[in-house]
């Protein structure tokens, strides 16, 4: 049998790749019928090219077409014999109708699969966050180069969906066709949220509670604006709710309820402690962070006649909150086997925050995998009426408040699966979720 030199290469009168040109070199055909040809991997070997893949005996293919290019023989082969063989692999190419053979590495480009080229399309989850900026969550690596950005600002756009149409949502789901390279809004029973919880850490940064923000690590900086508001200003204040405008989604303080600590009004003006305004508290609050003094202005009466504060409370839930710190930390660095067992052991503690946490990353509203595996509406609930469970924490009055917004949110996804005959939805919302309602009016 004569040796040959070959080349292998794509067909280029074929684009679309699945042909291949097996170049012959200085033969010419003894006749204009197409060819036989077999294939040996490595050369020498004794395993063969077959209809499903390498094997130990010989077979023939048929080839397309053969033309000659000058002197030389080509020899083209189609899908059925170039879907089987791996780029770069060494092949030994036989004619044995010509007792010609040479050896060359396959170069030919595989058929283009319709369904390898049209990926299923991306549900990708997005939240305005506080400063203003569109941020996405969920696993986008599959997306590529279409990969949402790290943010989204005022005037910007991603796949032709615009800040302001993502900024009016205020959060939902975005469904991005990677074939097309297009986006769309998806329609979802998701609010804005009418209230947000705040609460200051030490170095003047705020978590954020409410809406979804838990799940997108809402935690600003010290000189990041909040929905219209100052963050120093809110951090003066310690923690509390924010009102959020559902047309110009800017927030407001909400003004504390007076609780049965006030004195009665009838008791002696020597007894009555001068109470500073609400609103009047805050403008001097913003004057005194926007003048950059370092003191906090407050009114007060004289010593003498001050009511002595309690000693604060320490509470046996004090190792539960590092738990639940930790727990959120792990969270954010996206450990999240981590963060799920640290924030089960808070809640267990009675920590409230965790039971909120952990019922708004379980509950089936805007679910994603991550913390949890699946949605859990039954356990969810039950963490919700935990994270209103009435007791000494000072902050339960946010928490009722973020779970009254999640359980209402939760309320229409699940009136909406009892619409379509769903008996599960209907038996969650005449026992755990009225149970989990009460308990957080």
């Amino acid at each position: 049998m004569e040796r040959v030199t070959l080349t292998i290469a794509d067909d280029d009168s074929r684009p679309g790749g699945g042909h291949a040109c097996l170049l012959f070199e200085g033969v010419a055909p003894r006749s204009a019928r197409n060819l036989a040809l077999t294939l040996r991997r490595g050369g020498e070997s004794d395993t063969w090219l077959g209809p499903s893949g390498w094997q130990a005996s010989e077979h023939r293919f048929e080839s397309q077409e053969t033309r000659t290019e000058g002197r030389n023989l080509a020899v083209i082969v189609g899908p059925e014999v170039v879907n089987l063989v791996e780029a770069y692999t060494t092949v030994m190419a036989i004619l044995p109708d010509l007792q010609i053979c040479g050896v060359a590495t396959w170069e030919a480009t595989p058929a283009f699969s319709v369904a390898a080229e049209t990926p299923e399309p991306v549900s990708v989850p997005f939240q305005l966050m506080p400063g203003g900026t569109i941020g996405f969550l969920g696993r986008v690596d599959k997306l590529g180069d279409l990969a949402p950005p790290a943010e989204l600002l005022e005037g910007q756009a991603y796949l032709h969906v615009g800040y302001g149409d993502l900024r009016r949502a205020f959060q939902g789901k975005l469904e991005i066709d990677p074939a097309r390279g297009t986006a769309r809004l998806l329609p979802g029973p998701e609010e804005p949220p009418e209230t947000i919880a705040y609460t200051a850490e030490a170095d003047g940064s705020l978590i954020l509670r409410g809406g979804g923000l838990s799940r997108y690590k809402a935690r600003t900086a010290p000189d990041e604006s909040v929905f219209g508001l100052e963050s120093a200003l809110l951090a003066a204040l310690g923690q509390g709710l924010l009102r959020l405008d559902p047309v110009t989604l800017e927030a407001r303080p909400i003004e504390p309820e007076k609780t049965g600590d006030d004195p009665p009004s009838s008791a002696p003006s020597s007894l009555k402690k001068r109470r500073l305004g609400f609103w009047t508290a805050l403008v001097l609050v913003f004057l005194a962070v926007a003048s950059g003094t370092a003191t906090l202005l407050y009114l007060s009466e004289p010593k003498e006649n001050q009511r002595a504060e309690a000693p604060p409370q320490v509470i046996p839930s004090l190792m539960s909150k590092q738990l639940y710190d930790k727990g959120f930390a792990a969270f954010g660095a996206g450990e999240f086997d981590k963060a799920r067992d640290l924030l089960r052991q808070a809640e267990a503690g009675g920590n409230r925050e965790a039971a909120l946490f952990l019922a708004q990353a379980i509950d089936s509203l805007g679910f994603e995998t991550g913390l949890f595996a699946a949605a859990d509406d039954i356990e969810a609930l039950r963490l919700y009426a935990e994270a209103c469970r009435p007791g000494e924490n000072i902050a339960r009055t946010p928490m009722v408040a973020e779970a009254r917004t999640s359980l209402k949110g939760l309320r229409k996804s699940l009136e909406a699966q009892v619409a379509k005959d769903d008996a599960i939805a209907a038996d969650t919302l005449s026992g755990p979720f009225k149970k989990a309602e009460d308990q957080c009016q």
